[in-house]
């Protein structure tokens, strides 16, 4: 078996194990995934590959030294909160995953070195999410996702307590493999995205389109009104970058806003989306964040301040107020300068980079940017990180600006 397919099949691997989002079993106490095995199969891959080569064997660019610094200071800050939270395991737990997570985006970013990896890696993504819509409309039609009673025997303590149908009312609303329907609404969005660019810029796959159809459809159907901000937001992008009859466009959007406006008036006394108890209820989780930030303005107070005793979670419900209320202002920057760096570096170097990676930084990013205003998943939404993966590959190899191939430079 040669090279190119033992890549494959770890992308493949990749993709589905981010799909397979709920399916987590108990090994020694370990809430074990297809994702963390595939994770730590990258993870030593990489390590043993700076080992062999020695750091002194890599080219290095300034957005491979601020991804690298970032993720240092960021992995300090959290050890530091962990080391708070000695007596709190429920609230530790999420610190670990999320440190192994960040781990998971540089193994990823270190494993995808050209361009031919780069569009393999990204087709994967995009086919696995067949997999979901399977479990999504089984779920929806059936009561229950496949494999729900093994899972209840045989699954870790966080697959057992999971409801994986979300029912508001009378409505039944996606969540796939994720049990929650915003997460499963920003993935079919990230699949939107990712396969909209594979389609202008790499094959005209018609696979591509019927994948676009149905997940937006999903993405309706999961009530999300965080993933439906986002794909306004990737829609507008699309308009001012991509699409060749602009008016004929922004005259749709508008329609659709209006339309919007109109059936969600229409139904204020019924169903989920006149349900403002969800955004009222937000809001009591907006003041503790908002208070420990002020009492602490550079470093914030921890999760243990933002802890919900209702809920038992540590979370403001928005990214930026949960970083700042966590981790005051010094925290957060070097939370967004890990995050937004590949923004900074495709504007600053625009004239260098290709403009299909420029593009898919910005429809990568810029809906990511405007969603986490409206909910807190930083810590929770692993295929989140493969996102963040793809961003630096674009700003870390030279595949991105000019056809010469790949230069690994980790």
């Amino acid at each position: 078996m040669n090279k190119i397919d033992l890549d494959e099949i770890a992308f493949w691997l990749l993709g589905l194990a981010f799909v397979l989002y709920v399916y987590r079993i108990d090994v020694l106490g370990v809430n074990l995934t297809l994702l963390r095995i595939v994770s730590l199969g990258l993870i030593g891959r990489g390590i043993l590959l700076v080992c062999m080569r020695g750091m002194g064997a890599w080219r290095v660019r300034w957005s491979t030294v601020i991804l690298l610094g970032a993720t240092f200071f960021v992995v300090v800050i959290n050890a530091m909160d962990y080391r708070l939270l000695f007596g709190w395991p429920d609230l530790q737990k999420p610190i670990i995953a999320h440190i192994f997570n960040i781990l998971t985006l540089l193994s990823i970013a270190a494993f995808i070195d050209n361009e031919k990896k780069f569009n393999l890696a990204i087709r994967a993504y995009v086919l696995s999410s067949a997999a979901a819509l399977v479990i999504a409309y089984y779920a929806f039609f059936m009561g229950d996702i496949p494999f729900a009673s093994v899972l209840r025997e045989y699954g870790s303590d966080i697959a057992r307590s999971l409801q994986y149908l979300n029912v508001n009312g009378n409505v039944v609303r996606l969540t796939g493999p994720f049990f929650d329907p915003n997460f499963y609404g920003i993935y079919l969005l990230s699949v939107i995205v990712f396969s909209g660019w594979l389609y202008i810029y790499v094959e005209r796959n018609k696979i591509y389109l019927v994948l676009i159809g149905v997940s937006g459809l999903s993405l309706i159907l999961t009530g999300s009104r965080t993933a439906l901000m986002g794909l306004g937001v990737a829609y507008v992008l699309y308009i001012a970058l991509e699409a060749e009859r602009k008016r004929a466009h922004w005259w749709g959007l508008l329609i659709t806003m209006l339309v919007g406006a109109i059936a969600f008036t229409a139904k204020a006394s019924t169903g989920h989306w006149s349900d403002t108890a969800s955004i009222v209820d937000r809001f009591r989780f907006y003041q503790p964040a908002w208070n420990a930030f002020q009492e602490n303005i550079f470093f914030g107070g921890g999760s243990l301040a933002l802890l919900d005793k209702e809920s038992g979670v540590s979370t403001a419900h928005m990214v930026y107020l949960t970083l700042l209320g966590k981790y005051g202002l010094v925290g957060t920057i070097f939370y967004l300068v890990l995050i937004f760096c590949p923004v900074a570096y495709v504007h600053f170097r625009r004239k260098f980079v290709q403009r299909n990676y420029r593009n898919l930084v910005l429809f990568l990013y810029a809906p990511l940017g405007v969603m986490y205003l409206s909910y807190d998943f930083m810590a929770y939404l692993e295929f989140q990180y493969f996102m963040f993966a793809i961003g630096y590959v674009i700003v870390m190899y030279r595949f991105s600006e000019s056809r010469r191939g790949g230069v690994g430079i980790l």
